[in-house]
């Protein structure tokens, strides 16, 4: 039996993001081909595995055979937090930034594309936020505003508000109501506690 820790698994953000774009794109393949795990939620790219397809295949498919379909944004969107291997993710997100024809794909690549890359290159990934904010600042993100905020926010968290930074001075009031700045404890041990109901 095979477990979703084994090297040959690996999670998308998404699992079924793939499946997805295979059913909605009326592949006729992926109706054959496809089956997630119902307890896993997975692909497997193990293709001795019967009744799978490799998550390469499954990607080499989408960006052959269906490139030109503005649906590619949601197979982009997936890859920004996988555990994919790092060559597949920077092959497809590249692929997907310079070949689609839709502005929409190229944007949710950008911006996959930064968020992949900020753990160990923070100066790319400052570079391609600076990219995504000129390029599709007015693209809608579908879930953050606009792609030109979504790099805006990113931006002045990896520029300021980062472990050992000074924090951004900015106004609140206590619990009785008492106004007070961040500066005004400066060399001071301070506890910041951010707390709401959503």
């Amino acid at each position: 039996m095979r477990s979703y820790n084994d090297s040959k698994v690996f999670r998308l953000s998404r699992p079924n993001i793939l499946v997805e774009l295979l059913l909605s794109l009326r592949v006729q393949e992926g109706l054959d081909v496809f089956r997630r795990d119902a307890r896993h939620g997975f692909l497997s790219r193990d293709a001795s595995l019967v009744g799978e397809v490799t998550v390469e295949a499954a990607i080499a498919t989408l960006l052959g055979e269906h490139l030109e379909r503005p649906e590619l944004a949601a197979l982009a969107s997936s890859l920004g937090y996988t555990q994919l291997p790092r060559e597949l993710v920077l092959r497809t997100l590249g692929t997907l930034r310079t070949k689609s024809p839709h502005d929409s794909v190229k944007a949710a690549a950008t911006l996959s594309l930064a968020i992949f890359v900020q753990r160990d290159d923070l100066a790319e990934s400052k570079e391609l936020y600076r990219e995504l904010g000129a390029k599709y600042a007015a693209l809608d993100a579908g879930w953050g505003g606009t792609f030109g905020e979504v790099a805006t926010r990113a931006l002045f968290e990896l520029e300021h508000l980062q472990i050992g930074m000074v924090a951004p001075d900015f106004e609140a009031s206590d619990e009785n109501g008492v106004k007070f700045k961040v500066s005004d404890y400066r060399g001071k041990v301070v506890v910041l506690d951010f707390w709401g109901f959503w």
